[in-house]
């Protein structure tokens, strides 16, 4: 897990991005579990939170995060308890946005969202390890752009889509689609006439004060 935090004095060593950035993660001194992520909010109060892990935890019938106790085991909370984590610093000048890079997080996000967190970026389907990694990074390149948050989503799902591999449009050799941005569920379309067909990157969402969006479609 990590959260970006325009505030911090600390940048991680893989990405170069304009904003600083505090990393918090399951195996770092801060530890990986609910109450450390609770202490980790309220004294460090990033602007801007991503989480990294799963998220299709079932417990009690909600799909909730997995956390990594002090031992190593899975420690889970519910929706209720998660969003009594993020409402105290979530606000128009503390906590503008949380990214749940994981599994089937859309609830959870709505409840985040509804707990006072003005954007949230999240999964309504599993996504691919992948483009998750990949998403993830163009949305917070373009962020430390001074981007709106909107763009930066839409920039994302355009980085997943431009992802080629070496494949055969027809019958010439080419380099096709990797990724389509749609629910693993549903095969690809055998008629977009090349090979292989696109895996599945799953489906993003990004919440705010103006609904529930799905990435702009590509031209057509």
């Amino acid at each position: 897990m990590a959260a970006l935090n325009g505030q911090d004095d600390m940048v991680p060593t893989d990405r170069p991005w304009r904003g600083r950035a505090h990393v918090y993660t399951q195996g770092g001194a801060l530890g990986g579990t609910p109450a450390k992520l609770s202490q980790f909010l309220l004294h460090q109060r990033p602007r801007r939170f991503h989480f990294i892990g799963h998220g299709d935890v079932n417990l009690g019938g909600q799909m909730v995060l997995g956390f990594t106790g002090p031992t190593g085991e899975l420690q889970v909370v519910n929706h209720a308890t998660l969003a009594g984590i993020f409402s105290p610093v979530a606000s128009s000048d503390g906590l503008r946005l949380v990214v749940l890079n994981a599994c089937q997080t859309e609830d959870l996000g709505m409840r985040l969202h509804q707990a006072g967190v003005p954007v949230v970026v999240c999964w309504r389907t599993s996504v691919e390890d992948t483009a998750g990694r990949i998403f993830g990074t163009a949305f917070h390149d373009a962020c430390a752009q001074g981007i709106s948050e909107r763009d930066a989503f839409n920039r994302a799902a355009q980085a997943v889509r431009l992802q080629l591999r070496p494949g055969h449009n027809g019958a010439l050799r080419a380099s096709v689609p990797m990724f389509e941005l749609r629910d693993p569920a549903v095969p690809a379309d055998p008629a977009l006439g090349y090979t292989p067909l696109p895996a599945a990157a799953g489906v993003p969402l990004l919440i705010c004060a103006d609904g529930v969006f799905l990435p702009n479609p590509p031209p057509p």
